[in-house]
């Protein structure tokens, strides 16, 4: 299944010990759609058991993710989050 803002999809998740998880995602930017087998890169932790995703194979998703990955790691040394 696609996921949609508002219509999240299972995706499958490996860590770097490919360890796999079954998460529940949706696009991180309205009206994207993100369609099944498409490699995503995670951007954001919506709710406990949702993630906000984006296509990690475009330069504005790639952009997301590095806005994203540089707000986190500012929020951690600040000691915030």
């Amino acid at each position: 299944m696609d996921a949609a803002t508002g219509n999240p999809a299972e995706a499958r998740l490996e860590d770097k010990h490919g360890r796999t998880y079954q998460i529940r995602i949706e696009p991180a930017r309205a009206g994207q759609v993100l369609a099944r087998g498409t490699t995503i890169a995670i951007v954001s932790r919506v709710s406990e058991s949702l993630y906000g995703a984006a296509s990690a194979g475009k330069k504005s998703s790639r952009a997301l993710i590095e806005k994203r990955s540089q707000e986190t790691t500012k929020k951690r040394k600040s000691g915030a989050a």
